[in-house]
Formats: C-alpha cells, structure tokens, sequence
C-alpha cells in the first residue's frame, strides 16, 4: 500500500469532485463518508486509518492509508460518462439534467459485502434511519475517529452483539447469513457473472429482494445499465424533473427504459442533482 500521501491521476474528461463526494456521501450524517466543503475533500475510514482525498493540479491528493483501487471505486475514476454526455444533447430531460453536474462519476463500493449491508439496513427504512443502524454496528465494533466509522469485517458478525442498534430481528438475520457467505468466498464471485444471472443469483440470498439486488447490482458491482426499481428517493426524484406528482414501479420501469445502458448513470445524476440542490426546470 502507498504511504501516507500519494496522488492518482484524474481521469479523461471532467471531474468534479465535490459532486462525487455528495453522492458518496448520500446524506449529511452519513457515519462512513463525509465531504468537507471548507476544505475541499473528502473523508472516509479505511482498515489502515483515516484518509482524506482532495483536487490538485495533478490530480487527486490522497492523504492517508487508502488503498487506491478502492479510492478510484468510491469515487468511480474508471467510468467515462461521455456516452450520457452525448445522449443528452438529444434527449430533453437529460438536457436539463446532465450539463450542470459534468463531472460527477458514479460510487461503487468497494465490496459486495459493505454493498450488500448498505442495501439491508436500508430496507423499508428512511436512508437516515438506515445509515444510523449502520453508523452504531460499526461504531459497536470499532468505535469512530472524528465522527468516521468503518464497516465490520464479514467476521466480526461471528461475536457482535447486535441488539439495540435499530436493526430488526430479521435483518441481524439476514446479516449474520451474508457475513457466513462472505467469509465462505460466496460473494465477490458474482462479479463475472452476467448482470440478470447476478440478480437472480442475489435475490436467492437470504432477506435478498428485488431493490436489495437492483442496489447491490449498481452500487457493489457497478452495473450502470441498472436502476433500483422500489427505491423511493429515486422515483420522487424522477417525478420531480418530470413534473409529476408520484411514479410506481412500473411507471419508474417504462420511463427509465429508454435510457438502456445509461439507466444507472441517470439514477447517480438524479441523486447528484438532489444532493446540490438543484431545481428541475420545465
């Protein structure tokens, strides 16, 4: 691993940095990523420490023991958006939508594991309520340094006690059932499996539904051509730059179907908009 400073050179095309860390980031209490607007970087905890990554001129400043490829997953440095680029000069809502957040790239985690535990705590929940439960296991496990806490290893859910952290029966359950699988190499395989042969093979995990999938399609495997269907953020967003009310599934399913491969690139779009405080405009 690097030492405790090194630089990663920016990918083709625009880069922001802030926008990535806001979609990161996902909410302003998030126990495991923080981004720091007066100091221009982002913050997050890896198994060697804490690390924070600012813009240079040569590039990305990684301060601390963050392995690079997981940096470069976090912030989604090997995607080049340039095809929606394209797309949205003739597509009128991503017109609106995709010029004013040029930059953003789309965050993978790094593990299925951390993407399969992000989906679980947030089913049926507020993303808030979801990262809290989060935030306390980890913190459970090995407490915080400045407010950042860091993912238990699949192991660690052989001795936590999982009471009291706002996690239901079923899905500590459901946890203890994907840690086993992890541990067993069970997991990280399903990155060279096609992307509907990975669904299937995800929703016949335990407590693994249809949205739980979708999730860990897009944020753990980086499958862009996906967008959650049933993640009720992402639709009241689309309604909004759609001028609708409210969108179902189904709905949500024929609207985002003509954006094919892109669908994943539009949802981050989507979530990046909201996180900037962008208006939609007719």
């Amino acid at each position: 691993m690097p030492g405790p400073s090194y630089r990663i050179p920016l990918p083709p095309g625009p880069f922001r940095l802030d926008l990535t860390a806001l979609v990161l980031e996902r909410h302003p209490r998030n126990p495991f990523d923080r981004w720091d607007p007066t100091r221009g970087s982002w913050r997050r905890r890896f198994a060697g420490g804490l690390a924070a990554v600012s813009l240079g001129e040569g590039g990305l400043e990684v301060a601390g023991p963050a392995p690079p490829e997981e940096v470069a997953a976090l912030l989604g440095l090997g995607c080049d958006p340039s095809p929606l680029y394209r797309l949205a000069e003739r597509d009128p809502l991503l017109r609106r939508l995709v010029p004013p957040l040029a930059g953003l790239r789309p965050q993978r985690f790094p593990t299925v594991w951390e993407a399969l535990c992000h989906g679980v705590a947030c089913q049926q929940v507020s993303l808030a309520s979801g990262l809290a439960a989060l935030g306390r296991l980890a913190a459970r496990w090995g407490g915080t340094v400045e407010g950042l806490a860091l993912l238990p290893p699949p192991e660690a859910l052989e001795v936590l006690d999982l009471d009291g952290l706002g996690l239901s029966r079923q899905k500590q359950a459901t946890l203890r059932r994907l840690a086993a699988l992890a541990r067993q190499g069970g997991l990280e395989g399903l990155r060279t499996l096609p992307t509907e042969a990975t669904r299937r093979e995800l929703q016949a995990l335990p407590g693994v539904g249809p949205w739980t999938a979708s999730y860990v399609l897009l944020r753990g495997l980086g499958r862009l051509e996906v967008f959650p269907l049933g993640d009720a953020g992402a639709a009241r967003r689309l309604a909004a730059w759609l001028g609708r009310p409210r969108l179902g599934s189904e709905e949500v399913a024929r609207l985002v179907a003509r954006w094919g491969e892109f669908r994943g690139l539009v949802y981050f779009y989507l979530l990046g908009a909201a996180r900037a405080g962008l208006e939609p405009t007719p």
